[in-house]
C-alpha cells in the first residue's frame, strides 16, 4: 500500500495575541531554528502567519496552528515540540482543546477495504477501533461538475469529555482519497495537565494512528 503524508499538524483553541508570534519570538525567545528565512504574510492586529521551509506558524485571537509538512514519517514531525516551547514562553495563556492532525493521499485502490468496512461491515468497527461505542456520520458532497461524492467520518471517544479521536475519508478526484486522523483533547481550561497527552504523548498517539488506519485499511480486527 502506498500512502503519501501530506502534512502532520496542531490546532490548539484557547485565547491568543498573534502580536507575540514574531520570527524573533521563535529563535530568540524559544530556541527554534529552522532551515532558510520565514516567510512572514501581511500582519495584523488578529492574525499573523509565518511560513519557513516545512513548517508554519499561524495564529489568530482564538486558536494557534503549527503545521509540518514533506515528512517520511508522522512520528519524526516535531510539532508537538514546538507546541510545548511556544506554550512554555507563555504560561498564562488560556487553552481550551488542542488537536493532532495527520493527513494522508491512498489510491482508490488502497482504499477499498476501508469503504466496504463503511458501507456493508460497520459492527466491525468496533473492533477495529477497538471501542464499544462511536459516532458514524455519512456526507454526500455535490460538484460542480455534477458528480456527488460521499465523505465518511467516524468518531471515537477515547475518555469521556477529554480525549477523542476522528477519521475522515474525503475523495480528492478519481485516483485518489485523502484521509484525516485527528487526536484531540479537550477541557484543557479546568485541566491543562492534560495538554501533556499531546505534548509529551505525541509518540503514542502516531502509534494509536498507525495501528487504528493500517487495521481499517487492512479491514482486519485487533
Amino acid at each position: 500500500m502506498k500512502i503519501q503524508n501530506n502534512f502532520v499538524g496542531i490546532i490548539t483553541l484557547g485565547h491568543f495575541n498573534p502580536g507575540i508570534l514574531t520570527q524573533d519570538f521563535l529563535k530568540t525567545e524559544c530556541g527554534l531554528e529552522f532551515r532558510g528565512e520565514g516567510k512572514e504574510e501581511p500582519r495584523s492586529p488578529v492574525f499573523t502567519r509565518i511560513s519557513y521551509a516545512k513548517v508554519r506558524f499561524q495564529a489568530d485571537l482564538g486558536r494557534l496552528q503549527i503545521t509540518e509538512r514533506e515528512i517520511e514519517e508522522p512520528g519524526n514531525s516535531k510539532v508537538a515540540e514546538y507546541l510545548r516551547v511556544y506554550l512554555e514562553k507563555l504560561p498564562y495563556t488560556p487553552v481550551f482543546a488542542s488537536g493532532v492532525n495527520i493527513n494522508i493521499t491512498i489510491s482508490e485502490a488502497d482504499v477499498r477495504s476501508l469503504i466496504e468496512v463503511f458501507l456493508s461491515k460497520k459492527d466491525r468497527l468496533f473492533g477495529l477501533l477497538g471501542t464499544n461505542e462511536y459516532e458514524f456520520e455519512t456526507t454526500s458532497i455535490r460538484r460542480r461538475q455534477g458528480k456527488e461524492y460521499t465523505r465518511w467520518k467516524v468518531n471515537n471517544f477515547l475518555q469521556k469529555d477529554k480525549v477523542s479521536e476522528t477519521i475522515t475519508l474525503n475523495r480528492t478526484d478519481t485516483m485518489f482519497w485523502r484521509l484525516n486522523y485527528n487526536y484531540e483533547v479537550r477541557n484543557l481550561l479546568k485541566n491543562k495537565v492534560l495538554l501533556q497527552i499531546i505534548t509529551e504523548g505525541f509518540g503514542k498517539i502516531v502509534e494509536r494512528y498507525e495501528k487504528v488506519v493500517s487495521n481499517i485499511l487492512g479491514g482486519v480486527s485487533l
